[in-house]
């Protein structure tokens, strides 16, 4: 007698594409992937839950934590800013929702949390258009709009000890705002291609900027002024600030530690393909890659420790 073959199946566990290229934000052993229209929460490579809105791609976003809040904020296509409750991760929550007002898509936004006596969380959102808008999420209410004569915002630093803002643009523009009164404090002209990155010392002091033309500037904050500009011979594509002047750059396929006061290469490895992206941790590294890999790396010594791959 033949056994009885099942014609009914039931889906037990499905594996798919948890990265397939754009921004990625990393919170302790979660990796934040924008794929799809939606970001993808991923633990051990696997999505574990997913922030999205119907009919409403999410374009870019950031995200803040400690181990009684993770706030996520997500721009959408429709001009939609929302902002997601993420403590509990399996279950992300929209808490609140308005509208951008920027003529054009949202490029970049960063969140930054005030201390003394202007406490509160701010947002700051940086458009196509050459705009940047700054929003009291605390109070609820738009708070300052600064204009420039660049095209795409690619980055925004909060100064760690003032009401500083810093913008960088595809242009090559870097500008600092004051946000008590509104105004311009300085343009910073030195690259000629897209700024990337920029990262300002712990002390507050120093700040240091990259692009890609190559070339990586040291900024004194107190002047705005320039201090020395360091070829560093490769477009850089991300870099985390590890000590004062000492700083990670992603540029080609490669990792190199540079320190800026010298200024000299101390040590570089290979990731096998071209790094896209750089985000730091407390003594870790996590970087995209373009074969749509997920590394962690240990800032020690550069090394791979871990590898999710987010397109097989």
């Amino acid at each position: 007698m033949k056994p009885k073959v099942s014609t009914s199946f039931s889906c037990v566990k499905t594996v798919e594409s948890v990265y397939t290229g754009g921004q990625v934000e990393w919170f302790k052993d979660m990796a934040f992937t924008l794929a799809r229209g939606a970001v993808n929460v991923v633990r051990k490579g696997e999505v574990i839950s997913m922030l999205k809105e119907e009919e409403d791609q999410i374009i870019s976003f950031t995200l803040a934590g400690s181990d009684t809040e993770v706030t996520v904020v997500t721009a959408h296509k429709s001009g939609l800013v929302r902002i997601w409750d993420c403590l509990v991760v399996e279950q992300p929550k929209v808490i609140r929702t308005f509208r951008s007002i920027h003529n054009g898509a949202i490029s970049v936004l960063g969140l930054h949390t005030l201390s003394g006596s202007h406490s509160g969380t701010v947002l700051a959102t940086g458009g196509t258009e050459g705009t940047v808008k700054v929003w009291d999420l605390t109070s609820q209410y738009f708070t300052h709009n600064f204009r420039t004569s660049s095209t795409v915002c690619s980055t925004l630093t909060f100064h760690p000890h003032k009401l500083l803002l810093y913008g960088g643009f595809s242009t090559g523009g870097l500008f600092c705002w004051d946000l008590t009164n509104s105004k311009l404090v300085q343009s910073m002209e030195a690259h000629f291609s897209v700024v990337t990155a920029f990262s300002i010392t712990p002390c507050g002091l120093k700040g240091v900027s990259c692009g890609r033309d190559a070339v990586c500037v040291v900024w004194d904050l107190t002047s705005h002024s320039k201090v020395s500009t360091v070829p560093v011979f490769s477009p850089v594509e991300g870099m985390v600030m590890m000590d004062s002047l000492k700083v990670v750059l992603a540029t080609g396929d490669k990792l190199a530690v540079w320190d800026l006061n010298t200024p000299a290469k101390i040590s570089e490895a290979e990731m096998g393909c071209d790094v896209t992206s750089l985000r730091g941790q407390v003594d870790t590294l996590h970087c995209t890659t373009s074969d749509h890999n997920l590394l962690t790396i240990s800032q020690t010594n550069l090394a791979v420790t871990g590898c999710t791959v987010g397109n097989n």
